[in-house]
């Protein structure tokens, strides 16, 4: 192999994209597509393709079909979140279609699931997995459902990469059992890192600079052409694979969040350790926005409203007024990120409690 290092300091103003030099591409991190029957050689005439794409909604509108991911049964077995799926099921209104991802020898008692409470068969499209293939039950981060205006046909639109388990072949297998069409974006996003208003959608930052340095690393195959800054080309190319209509509002810090692993507070007899920083991102005091950000909806004046989570205020229901918590400036500038953009916030407490055994410790995030 020629070192690049060498080659480019004799040639300087050689093209950096060589065929000699391989493919730039990170180890298990992207995938191409190919067609079940192979190579098409009858001549086809042209479609248009996604023209005028369009998210779906988060919080509004009638709910038609739901994907559920289920990963192995037997691996859940009677536990905990076997009895979770069963109560979301049950719950779920009668005449709802379902798009169901499992594997084979688990179809009979996810069936029975649905079946017990009254749910009709009919309604079920199945998508069988390999059984060697893993994958998670978080369905929705994979990609993004959204539909063509132009045409009015579905899709669940992929980021370039996403890495976890087997996760980024379900869009595909997908495509094969029902009307659903897969596509891929050059971009960095995840579903959970998303949501979607009337007049606007939210994407994380974190995603968002992920996909300005992949740019700028030449990781993604998007070109910054001669006079056009980066963040115009970003903000175009969402515009242009998720959503031709909304304007896209970006959730975050302007500065990376500085983390302090923990801080530790005295109360009484009792020390208290709080782990601030897990699941901090770079930008985003939690690495899913739909996890401390919650859509409303338009008042009366036509403002839409939006809660914003605040640990401050879950630390004064849990009696703890005076405890320190280092991310709540991060809440609270984003917070007032949205009210400069003319949206409505509202606060509401955020706090999830784990505790541990040792004696006289308690673990706050």
């Amino acid at each position: 192999m020629i070192n690049q290092s060498i080659f480019f300091a004799i040639h300087p103003d050689a093209p950096k994209d060589m065929r000699i030099f391989g493919d730039k591409l990170k180890a298990g991190k992207t995938r191409g597509k190919t067609t079940a029957t192979g190579f098409e050689t009858k001549a086809q005439s042209p479609t248009p393709g996604l023209q005028t794409p369009e998210l779906i909604s988060s919080y509004k509108g009638v709910i038609d079909t739901i994907l559920f991911a289920f990963p192995s049964v037997p691996h859940f077995g009677a536990s905990e979140r076997t009895e979770a799926y069963r109560s979301v099921i049950k719950a779920l209104r009668l005449g709802t279609k379902f798009i169901i991802v499992h594997y084979e020898q688990d179809r009979d008692t996810i069936e029975s699931w649905f079946s017990s409470v009254g749910h009709e068969s009919n309604l079920i499209s199945w998508v069988p997995i390999p059984s060697y293939v893993d994958f998670t039950d978080w369905a929705e981060d994979a990609y993004l459902a959204l539909k063509d205006a132009y045409d009015e046909t579905y899709y669940l639109m992929e980021p370039w990469e996403f890495p976890r388990s087997g996760d980024q072949l379900l869009a595909d297998s997908i495509e094969e059992y029902t009307n659903i069409n897969a596509s891929q974006a050059p971009l960095i996003f995840q579903g959970g890192n998303c949501l979607v208003a009337d007049d606007f959608w939210i994407l994380g930052k974190d995603y968002y600079q992920d996909t300005i340095h992949q740019i700028q690393d030449q990781t993604l195959p998007l070109r910054v052409n001669t006079g056009q800054q980066i963040e115009e080309l970003v903000r175009q190319s969402f515009s242009d694979f998720l959503d031709k209509n909304r304007p896209m509002f970006v959730a975050g810090t302007k500065k990376e969040i500085p983390i302090s692993a923990y801080v530790g507070n005295k109360e009484s007899d009792e020390y208290i350790l709080d782990i601030v920083g897990v699941g901090t991102g770079p930008f985003q005091p939690i690495f899913h926005v739909d996890m401390f950000i919650s859509l409303i909806g338009k008042n009366e004046d036509g403002k839409f409203e939006i809660m914003v989570g605040s640990p401050q205020l879950g630390n004064e229901l849990m009696g703890f007024p005076n405890r320190r918590h280092n991310l709540q400036e991060a809440y609270d500038e984003i917070a007032r990120s949205f009210k400069k953009q003319g949206v409505i916030v509202h606060r509401t407490l955020w706090c999830i409690i784990l505790s541990s055994q040792v004696e006289k410790s308690q673990f706050l995030i």
